[in-house]
């Protein structure tokens, strides 16, 4: 009896998640406040506000060609580069401004050739995202969307850890990464400034112990390239 209204609401969410898909990427990125308060504003273009656009330009930058590769990061260079033939996810957690989020983003530049089933999100905003589906008036439950993420072929997200720690965090994050370890998909990429031993403290022993049943778990160094760059 509920087989077609579940797949009706299905077919709903991907709907209104295609809108979120800027038109010369097809990249899909978790809305910003902005984008939730103007999501019908026509002066948005497909859903997305020019803050959320400007950061889809910017990552269509980042590659592995102009990666800057030191003794630090080098494994997590080679590691990112076949990422995408690999069969295990990738843990990246390193000190600020030591190349993770650009090798996210190279990695995403090379799936996005091969798929549009891919996510790459600001693990923050993904949260802000999920969260938004308590509003009584959203269209899309908080199990929409959480399916919706860890149902993709890709999962990318940037800035694990950085958000502010709280059950709802903690409970949210495990769904997402526990449904994919349960379904035999282990292509998620993670970046953090912070091990698993202090994911496992700060969040969850069973939220780090997922990723590390998942994924190969890389240092990338503790000093940022780019202060040295100024000196």
């Amino acid at each position: 009896m509920d087989i077609i209204p579940e797949k009706l609401k299905r077919n709903e969410l991907e709907r209104s998640m295609e809108k979120l898909k800027v038109a010369f990427d097809s990249i899909v990125y978790a809305r910003c406040s902005k984008c939730q308060e103007e999501w019908q504003d026509s002066s948005l273009i497909n859903g997305i506000c020019e803050e959320c656009i400007e950061k889809e330009r910017y990552k269509k930058g980042k590659r592995f060609d102009n990666f800057k590769v030191t003794s630090s990061n080098k494994k997590a260079y080679t590691m990112a580069d076949v990422f995408p033939n690999n069969d295990r996810g990738l843990y990246l957690w390193g000190g600020t401004g030591t190349g993770k989020s650009h090798l996210a983003q190279a990695v995403y530049n090379v799936l996005k050739k091969k798929t549009t089933d891919i996510l790459y999100c600001n693990t923050p905003e993904l949260l802000c995202e999920i969260r938004s589906s308590f509003n009584k008036l959203s269209s899309h439950t908080e199990k929409d969307l959480v399916d919706f993420y860890s149902e993709q072929d890709y999962l990318i997200l940037d800035d694990f850890g950085a958000e502010k720690v709280s059950d709802y965090t903690i409970q949210t994050l495990y769904l997402i990464i526990d449904k994919m370890l349960r379904y035999g998909n282990n292509k998620i990429l993670i970046t953090s400034n912070l091990s698993l031993k202090v994911i496992s403290n700060k969040m969850s022993d069973r939220i780090a112990s997922r990723i590390s049943e998942m994924c190969d778990i890389v240092y990338t160094g503790k000093n940022d390239w780019r202060l040295k760059l100024t000196k």
